[in-house]
């Protein structure tokens, strides 16, 4: 595989993977661009648009202005409450269609019912795993690939460094799925999404492996499954992110380029 300078892994966390979309805002006026993304579930859609040549501003224009992880039909199917229409819709209208199209290289992890297995996407059609990725299991459908059901590839892998391992000089992971104590379990969707948030925070191994970890602790206060406080969200993901590379920086954990440390010193 062809080696990279700098790669970008993106954990899932539903709405709150909006707080991506604000890291990639101070990555890019810090100057880092990333030559390699991996994705899981919101970390996937958001990289996948990125890739596609989608600026920050307008991710964010297109994914919080409606409910993203509500742009559904009810299904009263056995295998999930929901469908992506709506989603899927707006991703074919903004993504690029293969991966080979995409102008950064791109993974997306999905998990396969029927092996129990992670499985990264590289190749091929886009618009398939990217909403398999995204499929919380129970509230949306599986998507059928090659005859095998997917669902949400954070269920197995929450932080998908597996596919860039030896083969970037830096790793930046963003991890946006903190979970903490809540007294709040009234209904079947409070039920769903923090069985959700608990399983995929046991599958963030691949934190340790990060050359920087971005983890805005801040969002255990807001929803999973709600974008009301978008601006909010995107606003710690990019100031946590600013933060975090000024710490490095100072700490002279990664080799920067000179013009980046700069821009990073005027953070600080």
């Amino acid at each position: 595989m062809e080696k990279y300078n700098t790669g970008l892994v993106l954990s899932g966390g539903g709405t709150r993977g909006i707080a991506h979309i604000g890291a990639l805002k101070a990555l890019e006026e810090l100057g880092i661009k990333p030559d390699v993304i991996s994705g899981v579930s919101a970390g996937a859609l958001v990289g996948a648009l990125y890739s596609s040549g989608v600026s920050p501003e307008e991710i964010y224009d297109l994914l919080c202005k409606k409910e993203f992880y509500n742009c559904s039909n009810l299904s009263f199917g056995f295998k999930g409450f929901m469908e992506m229409t709506g989603l899927r819709k707006d991703l074919k209208n903004h993504c690029l269609s293969t991966f080979e199209s995409l102008q950064i290289p791109l993974f997306i992890g999905a998990t396969n019912l029927n092996t129990g297995q992670i499985h990264y996407f590289k190749s091929g059609e886009l618009l398939e795993p990217l909403v398999a990725s995204a499929s919380i299991p129970i509230l949306y459908n599986p998507v059928t690939i090659d005859g095998q059901s997917f669902i949400d590839g954070g269920i197995v892998d929450n932080m998908p460094v597996t596919p860039l391992l030896n083969n970037c000089q830096n790793l930046i992971g963003v991890n946006v799925n903190p979970v903490n104590e809540t007294d709040k379990v009234d209904n079947i969707m409070d039920i769903v999404s923090r069985t959700f948030q608990i399983v995929s925070r046991s599958n963030v191994e691949g934190k340790r492996l990060c050359d920087v970890l971005i983890e805005p602790g801040e969002l255990v206060d807001y929803s999973f499954l709600n974008n009301a406080k978008a601006r909010e969200v995107f606003d710690i993901g990019y100031h946590t992110t600013m933060d975090q590379l000024r710490k490095f920086k100072l700490n002279r954990k990664m080799d920067f380029p000179r013009n980046i440390l700069k821009r990073l010193a005027k953070a600080s």
